[in-house]
């Protein structure tokens, strides 16, 4: 017996030795350290044509979004910030606004408790992952990021974009490659998940999908496939997600009103703006929002008045998208 256990000791060891020289090896090969580059014009112009290239107005004029990843399949509406997160015996019916709002369903029945809040928090977790490996070249803009671009080798342009805050590890960043069409091919990550610096993930065979906006139907890491399948981006305006699961999660005020929002935004893409037009809508938002919002909502809107008739978006981040694309395209 003291021979066996001497045996198995010398065989766990030799593995482990094993592991850690395949580890060294690995990060000695694919280590990278963080580049850096320039920020500003330049790279927020490099980011306009990326999702020029990707059709993102069509993106973002399509309410619902679904695919599968691993074990997890979901259904988002865009437009509501509403998540249907199905695994094994639970569905969760996910609040992005407000998640305490969030209902959870195991065998079709509602659960409370602990066993709710865990499922929850698993539920967000995995749609902030998951939503970022299907969304990520959408999000280049998101709110919390910053842009630089890199110089490669090569002497083409890539395109480093630093998440400096959100999702569920604030402070990752990726280096978009592209190729001759600015359509991503691949991303190095510099994430906090991940030890070795660089790791590059493919993004492969990108295809039109119903909405217009393009998607990369394979992502790959070391050469093996992620389990990611079935997206979809589209708009149904028969399929309405929100009417679906108002049984099972009842719209506060807050949650209404935002949906009211974003309802007028979508709309504001649709209408030339008038005078007129902007005093009625600062009147009809006023029970909305707060006076600071309301104050931005104007000078944004005045602001984008003085460049051009049509009124595309609300947020400083997609205001500089749009002045840029003005001038670039």
């Amino acid at each position: 017996m003291r021979k066996f256990f001497s045996v198995l000791l010398k065989f766990i060891g030799i593995i482990i030795v094993l592991l850690i020289i395949g580890f060294a090896i690995i990060y000695a090969l694919y280590n990278e350290p963080l580049p850096k580059g320039k920020s500003g014009k330049e790279a927020d112009a490099l980011a306009c044509k990326v999702l020029n290239a990707i059709n993102e107005p069509d993106y973002l004029e399509a309410r619902y979004v679904e695919w599968n990843f691993r074990k997890t399949s979901y259904k988002l509406d865009k437009r509501a910030q509403l998540a249907i997160c199905t695994w094994e015996d639970y569905k969760v019916n996910l609040n992005l606004i407000d998640t305490s709002q969030s209902n959870v369903f195991k065998n079709g029945l509602t659960i409370q408790g602990e066993e709710r809040e865990s499922a929850i928090k698993r539920a967000l977790k995995h749609f902030n992952n998951d939503s970022f490996w299907v969304l990520a070249p959408f999000k280049i803009f998101d709110e919390g990021t910053s842009r630089q671009v890199i110089t490669l080798d090569n002497g083409n342009k890539a395109l480093l974009v630093t998440y400096t805050s959100g999702g569920t590890t604030p402070g990752d960043s990726y280096l978009w490659i592209l190729d001759n069409n600015y359509i991503p091919s691949s991303f190095k990550m510099w994430v906090s998940i991940i030890p070795i610096g660089g790791l590059e993930a493919n993004w492969n065979n990108w295809r039109t999908t119903n909405s217009g906006a393009k998607i990369a139907s394979n992502r790959e890491i070391l050469g093996l496939e992620l389990p990611l399948s079935a997206i979809k981006i589209y708009s149904n305006p028969e399929d309405e997600l929100v009417e679906t699961i108002t049984s099972d999660l009842k719209l506060n005020t807050q949650i209404k009103d935002i949906i009211i929002t974003k309802q007028m935004r979508k709309d504001a893409l649709q209408r030339h703006y008038s005078k007129n037009k902007f005093e009625a809508d600062i009147n009809f938002i006023r029970p909305v929002l707060s006076e600071n919002d309301i104050n931005r909502f104007a000078e944004n809107i005045m602001l984008l008045m003085q460049t051009n008739d049509n009124v595309e978006q609300f947020t400083y981040n997609e205001i500089l998208r749009f002045k840029m694309r003005d001038s670039l395209y």
